[in-house]
């Protein structure tokens, strides 16, 4: 997701990433078999969260690294996730120009 956030442009701390993935992976998501299912079930993850969640850094737990990044940051995000997931999923082979 690094490599997809640089690839676009988009401006979400690295810990963010980071964080989220831990959520994504420790909760409600299952591990798939493949790392194209894993990247494609933390890109839902994401689009389905990305709006609402907390995530706190674990150095410093009353501070949430996403408090400051506004609704619209996040909807930008959410967005590009949506418009990359769906082509991965129309296309498997369209990933590898989503994560160069």
């Amino acid at each position: 997701m690094k490599i997809w956030k640089s690839i676009n442009n988009i401006k979400f701390p690295s810990i963010a990433i980071e964080l989220i993935t831990i959520e994504c992976f420790t909760h409600n998501y299952h591990y798939e078999t493949s790392i194209i299912e894993r990247i494609k079930t933390l890109m839902d993850y994401i689009i389905d969260n990305i709006e609402t969640i907390k995530l706190y850094d674990p150095g410093n737990p009353s501070n949430d690294v996403l408090e400051d990044f506004s609704i619209q940051k996040r909807k930008i995000i959410k967005n590009a996730l949506e418009k990359d997931l769906i082509d991965i999923q129309c296309n498997p082979n369209s990933i590898k120009q989503v994560f160069k």
